[in-house]
Parts: C-alpha cells; structure tokens; sequence
C-alpha cells in the first residue's frame, strides 16, 4: 500500500503541486513567526546580557507598574555607593529621549531616540569610543549610524531634541556598541552625566551601575548603607538581567503570540482546501479504490493508503514549510518596519522545537483535513468498480437544508444577544457558527443562484452561461472551495469595519474632549513634547494665548496598571463627560473611566492606593466619567501625575488664542522643529491615523489566510477539469471554441471566488457590528466601504487568477485525446 500511496501521489503532479503549495504557506507563516519570536528574545536576551555584563550589583528605584518602569533614584545616591566599602566603580546610569536633527533641520527618521549619560568604566558601559573624545559640558557623543545620519562627525555641532528642549552642542566623538546587538533604528546621544540629568529632565539616574570582586556580598553591604532610603532597592547584577529578560520576554511573548494567530489562521484555511481536494480526489478514484476492495483490499488498507498520502504530502510540505519559514523571518521584520513597528535584530534561531511544532504542524494538519474523505473511501463497494463513472452526488438533503437554517438562527441569536449584553465574545462564537450554516446551506444557495445565472449569461456569453451551470453540477464541492475563502474575506472584512469604526470613535472622542483653537502634538518618531513647549507658548511668552499642557504616566492603582492622563480639568477647553462625582482637583483625588469603575468595583469616594516614586500613597475617586478615546482611563491633576516621577514629556499643548496670537505662538516655536500646530480635528485625524497603520499590517497578515484560499480555487477548479476531460472533449468536437472554453472555466472560477467573498463579508460584518455593539464604547459601526468594495473586486480578480491554469490547461487539451479519456 506504500507503493500505490506514492505511485498515486506522483501520477497526479498537478494535485501535488498546489496541495504541498497551500500546506507549505501555512506552515511557513507559522514556522516564520515562530523563528522570528526566538529570534527577537535571542536578540534582546544578548542585548540585556552585554549592557548588564560587567554590572555586579544594581541600585535601582520602586516599581510603579509592570514591564520595568520605575522611579529614578534620588541624585546624590550615587556619592554613597562609591563611599561604601568593596566598591571598585560605580557609575549613573541615565535614559530618557533625545532626537537628533540632521543638516536639513528635520529630525531623522528612527524608530525611537535615546539619550543616555557616558559612563567611562568600560565594564560598565554598552559604548566605546570608536573616535574623539568622551563628552565634556556642551559635548555629546552620538553613535556611527546616527552621526551619519546625521551628516556630522568630530568637531562639528549639533542639535538635539530632549525633554529640556532644543540644544546645540558640539560632538566630541563617535561611539559603537560594545557587542554585536542591533537595536533596529535607534539613535543613541550620549551627555555628560549633569548634563544628561537636565536634558533628560531626570530627577535623578534610572539606575546605579556597580562593579565589585563580591556580588552578593557587595549587594548586603549597599542594601545596608541605603537602607534609610524609602524606595531604593539594591540587586545583584544576575537578578536584575533575569528580572529584564522575564520582562522582555513577556511582552515578545504576547507580541509572537499575535503573530502566531495569523499562522494559524492560515493554516485552518489549508486544512479546508486539502480536506475539499481529497474529498473531491476520493470521489474521483471511486473505481480504482473498487477495485482495491475487489482485489481482496481491506478497508483497514484502503484508509491506510489514503492517509499515507496525506502524511507523506504533509511531510514534504512541511520541510519546505520550514525553508519558507526562514524566508518568512527574514522578510516580516520589513512589514513590521513600514508599520513603524521595529524589532531587535540579531542571528537567526532555528530551534528542534520549532522544528518539531512545523512538522507536527503540517502533517498533523493534513491528516485531519484528510480524514473524513478516507473514511469516505472505506465506505467503497467493490460493485462500484463495475461503474463507467463514479461522481461524487451533490444532492442538497432536506435534513441538511432545515439544520443549515436552525444553525443560521443560533448564529443570528448568539449575535443579538452579544449586542444586548455586552459580551464581545459571544460575537465570536456568532462567527463561527454563520460559519458552519454557510457550509451547510451552500450547496442548495449555490445550485438555484447558478441555474438562476446561466440562463441570462447564456443569451449573452453562451460559455459563461455553461460555466455557471456547472457549479449547479457541484454545488457541494464549489462551497467547501469557497468557504476557504470566506474565512479569510470575514477576518479582513471584519478588522476593516472595527478599525473604521475605532477610528471615527477616537475622531469623534478628541474633537469632544478639546475645545481649543489649536493643538501642539509631537511630530515624527518624537516620543513627546519638551515641558518648555507650554511655557514658550503661554500668556508669559505670547499674550492672548492660554496653553493647556496634557501629560499622562504609567503607574499601579491598587493592583491594576494604569495610565494617568494629567491636565488643568477646571481649563474650558477640556471637557469631561462626569457620569458621577466631580472632576478631581488638587493632590490626592483621581477620576476614573466608567468601565474601569465597572470591572474594578470603584465607587465614588473610594479610597485607591496609588504608587508613586515616595511609596504608597491613598488618593480618593473623586468622579466617574465617560470611558473616550481622548485620554486615558483615569484623570488627574497635572500636579498628581508629576508626582508618578514617570512622565518627562508632554503628550501635547492645547491652545487658546485668535489667529494673530497663534500665528505669534509658531514664531516663539520655530525652532522646535519636533512639534507641529495644527487644529483640533487634524490631530483627531493624527490620533486616528495609528489604527489605520495597525489595519494595514493586519491586511497584510491576513493576506498569507487569502493566498492560501485562493490556491484552494485553483487546486479544485483544476480537478473539475481533469474530472470532465471526456465533456470538454466533446464540446471542443461541436464546435466550441477555445477562447469559449477558456471563458467557461473562468466564469466558474469567478462565480465560485464571488460566494466565498459575499460569505464572508456577511458574517464578518455581522460578527463585528455585535462586537462593536457589545463593547458600547466605539458609536455606530462604520462600514469602510473603499476595502468593502475592493475585496469583491479582489475576490473576482482571484477567481480570474486562480482559474488561469486550469483554464489554459483545457484550452490546449487535444480533442480526440480528450474524447478518449
């Protein structure tokens, strides 16, 4: 039976082809995703492992939320350390933001800008010096990409964005990584240390870096001496790399796990292109499997042989899957990129687990999909071997027809009750099973709107009215091809509306909250505004104009990490939707969003704990507002959110003025080339543009799902050929022409693709408009009509694509050859 699985394998290369083609995406994409996860934590682990490898013991400040944000250490802390015994160095260690601007003026165009405080220890350092000299006051040093970047080298000067503002300075030298890490687009500016502390706008370093003969001992012996610091904890180098790389690998973690969806995704829909392609192969070898059982096959054996085909189909697949993977590794970080998204680069990882989950991914995949069609194949009777012909019955079955409706209730039910209850979940299992009724009632919808079309498209394009006729012929299978691609259609038809509907939701928000006459956002990779911006552009600086900063920080408000947006509350040009309570002012109170307030059990006067770089501190829920899209989920003083010590920038600066004044506003700004005026529904928009950038990626992801779908058309429009070989033979013999039978193959490729798309942008939609329903906080579902319009277009175009084979194919076949078959 060995024999005859791959002796059947080969003898239909065609099937071969597009079958292995469709598993080796799917796993490539999952094999991909998964190298790139290993990859990138390699990358970061090596990362954190070089900065922190000469690192003995580490003095560092309170944490305030989860993912390593803390409190800076208090300034002089430094001073002790070097005093205490065993200590051979010691150095601040300092980050914050810095952007470089090149010669044209304009910042360059990195993912992010870090600036950071030369440390001259070595063991210390992550740079050395690859020319010139360390940095005195008014000096930087900038790394080798950013220099020249930059343009500039030794001696020359240079501007540079911080949060202090804009600063010239000249670059004492030019310095490179002490290890092979790459930190993706970076630009590194390195000050010397008082000077990082005051453009950093730094209370005092992230950090104290330590060297000694005894980590552990040294540690006790600091743990000690600052003991009388509130806030300060000492650590031994070993456990704050540990404690780094489990906060790396957590948030990598989620990130792959994203990513991994998307390979699985793709990998269900080539389950459901092979379990059609045997089905449709297992009807087709009716009387050769016969035969097998005439012969003195048993049905053990039969569904042996099938299913050795599907594992050994699997097998090559999957091996090249994983050639495809390392493709894949490689050249998603790039789509990443465009999205704005950049990762840490470092030597490709292929590990025996990735290796072994491709492998089980693809062969496990294979013989699931293949399963039923063998089971199928046991249920062969040796009397069929005596038939001509042996073609699977499409027969759409009264009992198959009521249990598609009962099925299409339950799923217009699950939705409706996701809307009224606001269980976004439920419109899930709502997809899922709209689904499972379109497979069900396919067939019969297919069948009567074919005959319905074949009859007008006949008077017209006699072979395109054939066409149509024949998916009548197989309405079974054409559904279980097109429902491949109505999973894909539902997943971009579905992201497509909740990304419009967030964005006109966030649009909306903003030009609610801010009433203003103009805004000052960050412009380009600039993390945020330099706390000046406000002041430059208030009525000290401009008269007739009031400028309201907006800042927000990172923080854990009895056990919950949360981001606090800090403004002036009682300023006209905010407004707040209060549901309960009053909008807090001074210290000590906090508003909180209304589905907070809900999944937390937060009332009004509640007393919340609230972490701050002091310890502990109790503020008072002093209001319930409106959850929006404007700010965070909790507001609060501009004072309280400076006291969090974890917000340096300014998200942006509203504005109060008449034109004249605003005009004043940009002369006082003009050289402060990171910040942008514009108005209030133009930074609506900006605001809005980030999900838009967040679709596209998803597209693009989704896009591998379609490919698959698309080859799962071909694969059985090609098998619908070669199945009625002997029919096209004859019609080429009455005088069919082959521009006619190429049209004919096409029109049912075509009618088959646009089923699918029109599935799958029903339930896709359906499903979605529940979950926007079900979440309440999005407005009225927004129907992005451009994608809605260019995936039935999409859809046409790939049943054109997928049927170009097949169809030329036929066009070429000889007519006694094929009246022969």
């Amino acid at each position: 039976m060995t024999k005859l699985a791959v002796h059947t394998l080969m003898a239909r290369r065609m099937r071969l082809l597009l079958t292995v083609l469709t598993i080796t995406l799917g796993v490539g994409f999952t094999a991909g995703t998964m190298i790139l996860s290993d990859t990138t934590k390699s990358a970061v682990r090596t990362a954190l492992t070089d900065i922190s490898g000469g690192v003995d013991v580490v003095v560092r400040g309170r944490e305030v939320a989860e993912g390593g944000v803390r409190t800076p250490v208090p300034a002089d802390t430094l001073s002790d350390v070097r005093a205490t015994p065993g200590v051979s160095s010691a150095a601040a260690y300092y980050d914050g933001y810095a952007d470089v601007l090149g010669r044209d003026g304009k910042v360059l165009d990195v993912t992010q800008g870090v600036g950071m405080a030369w440390i001259d220890d070595r063991e210390l350092s992550l740079f050395r010096l690859a020319a010139g000299a360390a940095p005195a006051a008014g000096e930087v040093v900038l790394d080798r990409e950013t220099a020249a970047d930059a343009g500039v080298g030794v001696g020359d000067r240079v501007r540079v964005v911080t949060a202090a503002g804009l600063q010239r300075a000249r670059v004492s030298g030019i310095a490179e990584l002490t290890s092979d890490t790459s930190f993706g687009r970076t630009s590194f500016t390195l000050f010397e240390e008082a000077e990082a502390r005051a453009a950093l706008g730094a209370s005092g370093p992230s950090a104290v870096l330590v060297r000694g003969p005894d980590p552990a001992a040294l540690r006790a012996r600091l743990a000690a001496a600052l003991a009388d610091r509130d806030g300060v904890q000492v650590v031994t180098g070993a456990e704050s790399l540990a404690g780094d790389q489990d906060d790396a690998d957590a948030a990598l973690g989620a990130f792959s796990g994203v990513l991994l969806a998307f390979g699985i995704i793709a990998l269900i829909v080539g389950a459901m292109t092979i379990a059609n392609t045997f089905a449709v192969t297992t009807a087709q070898r009716t009387q050769e499997l016969a035969l097998l059982r005439a012969i003195g096959a048993t049905r053990g054996q039969v569904l042996g042989s099938v299913l050795l085909e599907a594992a050994l189909l699997g097998l090559v697949a999957s091996g090249l899957g994983l050639l495809v993977g390392l493709g894949v590794a490689e050249g998603l970080p790039a789509l990443l990129s465009a999205a704005g998204l950049e990762l840490p680069a470092g030597p490709t990882q292929l590990t025996g687990t990735t290796v072994a989950a491709a492998l089980a991914a693809g062969v496990g995949v294979t013989l699931v999909a293949a399963l039923v069609p063998a089971l199928r194949a046991t249920r062969v009777r040796p009397v069929a071997a005596l038939r001509e012909a042996a073609v699977e019955e499409e027969a759409t079955g009264r009992r198959r027809l009521v249990g598609g409706v009962l099925v299409l209730g339950c799923a217009i039910a699950a939705a409706i009750n996701a809307a009224s209850s606001g269980k976004a979940a439920v419109a899930g299992g709502a997809a899922l099973l709209a689904l499972v009724a379109c497979a069900m009632l396919g067939p019969g919808a297919l069948t009567a709107v074919s005959r319905a079309l074949s009859r007008p498209l006949s008077r017209v394009l006699p072979s395109a009215g054939l066409g149509t006729a024949n998916v009548a012929r197989g309405a079974r299978r054409a559904t279980a091809t097109g429902m491949a691609l109505a999973v894909g259609v539902a997943l971009v038809s579905g992201a497509s509306l909740f990304a419009a509907t967030a964005s006109q939701s966030v649009t909306g928000d903003v030009q609610d909250a801010f009433r203003a006459d103009g805004v000052l956002r960050p412009a380009g990779s600039a993390a945020g505004l330099p706390s000046a911006v406000a002041a430059d552009a208030d009525a000290d600086a401009v008269p007739g104009v009031t400028a309201v900063a907006l800042r927000s920080g990172m923080t854990r408000l009895s056990g919950k990490d949360v981001t606090v947006t800090g403004t002036d509350l009682a300023s006209d040009m905010v407004r707040v939707d209060v549901r309960d309570g009053r909008l807090p002012t001074g210290a000590g109170a906090i508003a909180v969003a209304d589905d907070l307030a809900r999944e937390r059990g937060w009332r009004v006067g509640a007393r919340l704990a609230l972490r701050t770089p002091d310890g502990p501190r109790e503020v008072r829920v002093a209001g319930i507002f409106a959850a929006t899209g404007a700010w965070s989920q909790v507001l609060a003083d501009t004072a309280e959110v400076a006291r969090l010590g974890t917000a340096d920038l300014l998200d942006a600066v509203l504005l109060d003025g008449d034109a004249g004044a605003l005009r004043q506003v940009d002369r006082e700004l003009a050289d402060q080339p990171t910040v942008v005026r514009e108005s209030v529904a133009a930074y609506a928009s900006t605001r809005a543009g980030v999900l838009q950038q967040i679709l596209s990626l998803v597209l693009g992801l989704l896009g591998v799902a379609v490919i698959v779908a698309v080859l799962g058309i071909a694969t059985t429009i090609g098998l619908s050929v070669h199945e009625r070989t002997r029919e096209l033979g004859a019609l080429r013999a009455i005088g069919m022409e082959r521009t006619q039978l190429r049209r004919t193959v096409r029109a049912e490729a075509v009618l088959v693709a646009l089923a699918g798309a029109l599935a799958g942008l029903a339930v896709g939609l359906g499903a979605t408009v529940a979950a926007v329903e079900a979440v309440g906080d999005f407005g009225s579902p927004v129907l992005p009509g451009g994608v809605l319009v260019a995936t039935v277009a999409g859809a046409v175009l790939a049943g054109v694509l997928a049927a170009a084979v097949p169809a030329r194919r036929a066009a070429r076949m000889p007519v006694l050859e094929a009246m022969r078959a």
